[in-house]
């Protein structure tokens, strides 16, 4: 206790840096503390359910004639319950159809709110319990035109939420009454953004359903609970479900498509995916390098007090201090520094607490919970044991006769070591973010093929048929608007495909992104050229007519030994409801990226028409003059006039593109943020090198500038000193970010340059700052009166 009071005596204590200790410690402890938290948090991803560990998810592989195999989340809805009926080792199936993405729903016919719609099966809460908060969930999903929300759903529309009517505002006349509520899942789980669920006895009444499908419908998320010991893919139950496989989908096998099931782990599921991995390493990565950078900083700054507490130890040490007393000084200020920089990061984590949650994606609170709390613990266990004992250390092995003599080891070398790390951390984060940066700049502005500067985007999903006529007459008159058409979705969210089957043999041929329907002047709005036929006009709806893309009208000629595709009539899985429902090719269109920059998919595309009345149509795209908030919000207010009982919304179609690149938007962040505390870190500790160098060696500078040696010429020996140290330190950050950035960038089908420059720059970026600061600080001893250092000797 008398080392902790002595402690708390000396924080403000000249010569000590303490407060530019705790600043350091505190900054690296914040940022530190939620990367790795976040770390944990995404480690720990859907381990919250009893026996997750038997609980499995069911993906398919797929592959047709010479194509590569590719391997899908969803399967059809009949899966899991048909291997649950003939493989006895498994205890529960489940299913899940994700109905409609932040949907709009009234509440009895009058409050609002938004949500996400899921269609369950009654086995779901069997296999991921949760607590039932009114109600029975059971009965619930057992019932038609009955659902369940969350406790958050529930407090959203106001509480007391039992028996109340739910309307979707996309299918007028589906009212669903709510029978029950249940606690909200874990932010690290995948259930956790499901706000309503509906029995699966619902969706045959607003979609089609394909629960007990065994092949098509590719939507569901399937689900499996094996008995202990049980490992799927493995010896009889992999055997099993081949048997499966063969027996109820031996048809697939005759078209010449090769279907098999893939079990992961449900807590290993996101952790397959590659982009997780590489994003995973990374943060870790950022972790270690903020926390080194301010242990390293904090044994730097303790490094540098030896010249001026050598003496002090030495003292305590006539007194009878033994080696342990020594260690028991450091160790009770190593622990009152790190419990002032706990208290310092906790305030900084508070204060920034909503740019936190923007990075992160989840609250604070989410990510200091449970096992990773315990885990940051143990880690600063460890930090205060290495910042305790090493100056312990240190201190015990000062001599006793530096009482009585001057003390003048510098311990340079452990100084510019300590500096040398932190210099390759700060180069190593800015080249890294120089990456970064520029490959975010090439998602956003690759070229997709088409234009979109000036286009905006209104989900008129919620307005069904003749209800959109008032709108389609009042866009024609509205002077903002250049031109405007009807979508199924913008062509960034496209994902799906449909199969192209011959109508002489009813063999599937190939298959192909699909865009769905599309308006009349849709090519003309997004500036694609036609190659050849003509576009869509009013009668093509009617007419049941299609375009396609180059690659897609290549494929069907070399299938079919077609010279020509155009007038050619073909089958489209989902489009044609029975064999004689034929669709006719009018036209080709220049190829352009479906998808995002993001999407590899490299399969032909094709679109088909609809009218603005058509069930498929959900956005209507607009074509300003002039793309303003000011016009935007013109044009939404007077939409909203139309229909005040929905909510319009005009977003630029840019914006909403831009939001699909968010996770390295938000890990572009993550680096500066890193890398400008890093940077903070590091010059903090070479602001203590410089000052105590300078006094260290203030008499030589005063001899030498006796002896005719300038300012300058000085400052240049002090600069080269530090310059020998920081140049190659900086260079080797630069070769490792390039490393971990190449790694990086293996994941993305549109990746950066990684031009030499790039690093060039980061390193003399790393190196100006670095020679600015030594220049700065070193400058006022360089250039005073020298006859101040030499007047007492």
């Amino acid at each position: 206790m008398n080392n902790i009071t002595q402690a708390l005596k000396n924080l403000t204590r000249r010569g000590q840096h303490n407060i530019i200790k705790i600043l350091c410690l505190g900054i690296g402890f914040a940022l530190a503390s939620v990367l790795i938290a976040k770390l944990w948090y995404k480690h720990e991803y859907d381990t919250c359910y009893p026996d997750h560990d038997r609980i499995y998810r069911i993906s398919e592989k797929i592959s047709r004639g010479s194509d590569p195999e590719a391997t899908y989340g969803n399967t059809p809805g009949g899966i899991a319950t048909t291997l649950k009926k003939y493989i006895p080792e498994i205890e529960t199936a489940t299913r899940i159809n994700p109905a409609c993405n932040d949907e709009e729903m009234k509440i009895n016919g009058e409050r609002r709110v938004k949500g996400n719609i899921y269609v369950v099966d009654s086995c779901f809460f069997k296999m991921f319990p949760t607590r039932i908060l009114e109600g029975n969930a059971d009965e619930v999903l057992a019932k038609p035109y009955y659902c369940l929300v969350s406790r958050t759903m529930a407090e959203r529309m106001g509480g007391n939420v039992i028996g109340r009517k739910l309307e979707l505002t996309s299918i007028p006349g589906l009212t669903m009454t709510i029978g029950a509520v249940y606690e909200d899942y874990p932010w690290n789980s995948s259930f956790h953004d499901y706000d309503v669920m509906l029995s699966m006895t619902t969706q045959r009444s607003f979609s089609y359903d394909g629960q007990d499908n065994l092949a098509g419908n590719d939507r569901y998320y399937s689900f499996i609970k094996v008995s202990k010991g049980c490992h799927p893919e493995q010896g009889d139950f992999d055997n099993k479900v081949n048997e499966i496989v063969s027996k109820f989908l031996a048809l697939l096998e005759k078209e010449e498509i090769k279907f098999s099931l893939k079990f992961t782990p449900i807590s290993k599921y996101h952790q397959e995916d590659s982009y997780f991995r590489q994003t995973f390493l990374m943060m870790m990565i950022l972790a270690a390098v903020i926390l080194a950078a301010s242990v390293l900083n904090y044994l730097l700054i303790v490094i540098g007090n030896t010249v001026t507490r050598g003496r002090e130890m030495a003292v305590r040490k006539c007194y009878g201090a033994m080696p342990r007393n020594i260690l028991g000084i450091t160790m009770a200020e190593t622990l009152l520094h790190i419990v002032l920089a706990m208290m310092l990061a906790a305030a900084l984590i508070y204060a920034c607490k909503g740019s936190i949650e923007t990075l992160l994606s989840a609250p604070v609170s989410s990510l200091f919970t449970g096992k990773g709390t315990l885990f940051l613990t143990a880690l600063l266990i460890v930090v205060f044991i290495v910042s305790a004992l090493l100056p312990g250390r240190i201190y015990n092995a000062v001599p006793v006769t530096t009482a009585f003599r001057n003390f003048t080891e510098s311990r340079r070398r452990w100084k510019m070591a300590l500096l040398a790390v932190q210099f390759l951390f700060v180069s190593f984060l800015v080249c890294l973010l120089l990456i970064v940066n520029s490959q975010y700049s090439k998602l956003t502005d690759f070229d997709l093929g088409y234009s979109y500067d000036r286009l905006a985007i209104v989900n008129v999903n919620q307005i069904k048929g003749e209800k959109r006529s008032a709108m389609v007459t009042e866009l024609s008159k509205m002077p903002e608007i250049e031109a405007w058409t009807a979508v199924t979705s913008p062509l960034f969210s496209n994902g799906g495909g449909n199969n192209i089957v011959d109508p002489e043999t009813g063999e599937e041929m190939f298959n192909a992104t699909d865009l769905y329907m599309a308006g009349d002047n849709y090519l003309d709005m997004l500036g694609i050229k036609l190659r050849q036929g003509r576009g869509f006009n009013a009668s093509s709806d009617s007419l049941k007519e299609m375009m396609v893309s180059p690659d897609f009208a290549q494929k069907l000629k070399n299938e079919k030994k077609w010279k020509d595709v155009i007038g050619r009539k073909i089958l489209i899985t989902e489009h044609s409801q029975t064999g004689k429902d034929l669709f006719t090719i009018v036209g080709i269109y220049d190829n352009f990226h479906a998808n995002t920059a993001l999407d590899d998919d490299d399969r032909p595309t094709m679109m088909f028409h609809s009218d603005p009345y058509g069930s498929y149509i959900s956005y209507f795209l607009l074509k300003f003059h002039d793309l303003t908030a000011d016009n935007m919000q013109a044009v939404q207010q007077r939409l909203q006039r139309l229909y005040p009982d929905e909510t319009i919304i005009v977003d630029s179609y840019a914006r909403q593109l831009d939001t699909w690149y968010d996770s390295v938007k938000h890990f572009r962040s993550a680096v500066m943020t890193a890398g400008i505390c890093a940077l903070l870190i590091a010059l903090m500790g070479l602001i203590g090198y410089v000052n105590d160098e300078m006094q260290r060696r203030s008499k030589e500078i005063a001899i030498r500038k006796v002896n005719g040696a300038t300012a300058i010429s000085v400052l240049r020996m002090v600069l080269g000193n530090v310059l020998l140290t920081a140049v190659p330190s900086a260079i080797a950050g630069a070769i490792l970010a390039g490393i971990v950035a190449g790694k990086w960038l293996e994941d993305f089908s549109v990746r950066t340059n990684m031009s030499p420059w790039l690093f060039v720059a980061g390193i003399l970026a790393v190196v100006a700052v670095i020679a600015a600061t030594v220049a700065a600080n070193a400058y006022r001893t360089a250039n005073s009166n020298p006859v101040k250092y030499l007047k007492n000797e």
